[in-house]
């Protein structure tokens, strides 16, 4: 086969205008930043890029709302633990000032009836619900 000058140039020229539509492709691409400007240019990119934009909605939601969700939840936690443990703590100091081999039965009976006045387990009882229709709400 014969290879004229025409051919040459032909190939030469399709060759130039492909390179000049790549040229352009990549320009168009470095100056939006994006790889493809509709979904047709790439179909598979942009299935992937819907799916990376999806995950990060997501990952957002998870900083944005549960974090502060369980951080609320667990600060309202601790101060119910640390108020029962000071009625616990209390109790606990009552019941070892009654149980002393020092105080006799006419002693003990104030102290008892002091005791009841004070019904420490029913303050108990109500912190616990209340905390807890808190954390439900």
């Amino acid at each position: 086969m014969r290879i004229t000058n025409n051919i040459i140039l032909h190939n030469t020229s399709i060759n130039i205008n492909g390179n000049k539509g790549n040229v352009d492709t990549l320009n168009n691409q470095m100056t939006s930043q994006k790889k493809i400007q509709r979904p047709s240019d790439d179909p598979v990119t942009a299935i992937r890029a819907l799916r990376l934009r999806s995950t990060l909605s997501e990952i957002d939601q998870y900083y944005e709302k549960n974090i502060p969700d369980a951080e609320s939840w667990l600060d309202v936690t601790e101060t119910a633990i640390t108020s029962m443990q000071e009625v616990i703590k209390t109790i606990r100091t009552q019941c070892e000032y009654g149980a002393q081999d020092s105080l006799t039965t006419d002693n003990r009976t104030p102290w008892v009836l002091s005791c009841r006045k004070r019904p420490r387990r029913t303050s108990l009882v109500r912190r616990i619900s209340l905390r807890l229709r808190l954390i439900g709400s």
